[in-house]
């Protein structure tokens, strides 16, 4: 990624969340508890330093590798570095529903809760996300994919709500 001085410094993407499911099986399926402990490792890493204290999330945080402190969150794809990014979002909601399912604690299911409520309030009447809830041109056209994956997402994560309001 542009920017970012390697090995002195990593980036760390909200994308990796989703990917947390195939460590998960992985470790279910010959990899042992060692991969399951790196996905709630990163789960946990996550939730402090990918959000801000609204619950919307960065796209990226960039890490110093020699001490592992945070040193800025930003975006690549999102509107600006303090914009909420429709599709991030959703993946923070997928990423820590998922990890609630593996691990059944439940402050993965509260930290689902929590960034699932400021998704929905920010949504439109019509219910379809704008690409970033922040940009200034809204309305404005929204890819039809953002239909199905935030939907999709949400009734995924409200499976787990248990009749919590979401």
């Amino acid at each position: 990624m542009p920017g970012v001085d390697w090995p002195l410094r990593h980036n760390t993407i909200m994308d990796n969340m989703i990917n947390l499911d195939l460590l998960f099986w992985a470790a279910k399926n010959g990899g042992g508890k060692r991969l399951y402990d790196i996905a709630v490792d990163h789960a946990v890493t996550t939730m402090k330093n990918q959000f801000r204290p609204d619950y919307t999330s960065y796209h990226v945080v960039i890490y110093d590798t020699a001490t592992g402190r945070k040193i800025k969150g930003m975006t690549h794809q999102g509107l600006n570095d303090s914009s909420m990014w429709a599709r991030g979002q959703a993946w923070a909601i997928y990423g820590y529903t998922m990890v609630y399912r593996e691990t059944r604690d439940p402050q993965f299911l509260d930290f689902a809760q929590k960034v699932t409520d400021v998704y929905l309030s920010r949504l439109p009447e019509d219910g379809i996300p704008y690409w970033d809830f922040d940009d200034p041109g809204i309305p404005q056209a929204r890819p039809r994919c953002f239909r199905s994956r935030g939907c999709s997402i949400c009734i995924v994560a409200a499976f787990y709500f248990n009749g919590r309001q979401a």
